[in-house]
């Protein structure tokens, strides 16, 4: 797919709202986070610019995440050594990270960089911590398991309640499970 021209209108979007609790966040329309998976072909740098433009024009405010440094995790899996599958993880984040970035700076936002979230931007946030160790516990408070605690590392945004800000302090409403995005060309 090619990146559509500046001046062309951005691709259609269809958005599937799962609740009611969805369709009203996005009439809010008060902040929109964008979860790019690093090794999801998927998010070519056209689509990343879709998304981009789309949700600059319907939001307040605009975040993209990338979970790229748990991604470590599955290449020791696939049997590679604990640095060679950090250094894989870090080079596709870097490269996500800089297509999320060329999407941005192509629709002139000057902050583009702070718009971009990954691991290590989230490692440190106390609230994010606060939130993820609530959700970890959730299923077992419901349930009755009791297990030993799981490796540490985010499976997607903070997405857990309306109490839960991004690192510019900006409420996210969230709903499980999380809306679907689909752009297609205009």
């Amino acid at each position: 797919m090619s990146t559509p021209e500046r001046d062309e209108p951005p691709a259609a979007v269809a958005v599937t709202l799962p609740s009611s609790r969805c369709a009203a966040a996005i009439d809010r329309a008060e902040h929109a986070r964008f979860g790019i998976s690093p090794f999801n072909r998927y998010f070519s740098a056209g689509r990343i610019r879709q998304l981009a433009a789309w949700g600059l024009g319907r939001f307040a405010d605009v975040h993209f995440y990338m979970p790229a440094a748990p991604s470590a995790f599955a290449f020791e899996a696939l049997g590679y050594g604990p640095e060679r599958a950090a250094w894989k993880a870090r080079r596709q984040g870097q490269y996500t990270r800089n297509r999320i970035l060329a999407a941005l700076r192509d629709l002139d936002v000057a902050d583009a960089e702070d718009r971009v979230l990954g691991w290590a931007e989230l490692d440190g946030n106390a609230e994010y911590s606060r939130l993820y160790g609530r959700a970890e516990l959730a299923p077992r408070a419901r349930t009755g398991l009791r297990s030993r605690r799981a490796p540490r590392f985010p499976a997607r945004a903070p997405e857990l309640n309306n109490d839960a800000q991004c690192r510019s302090g900006h409420a996210t409403p969230t709903c499980p499970p999380v809306p679907r995005i689909e752009t297609s060309p205009a």
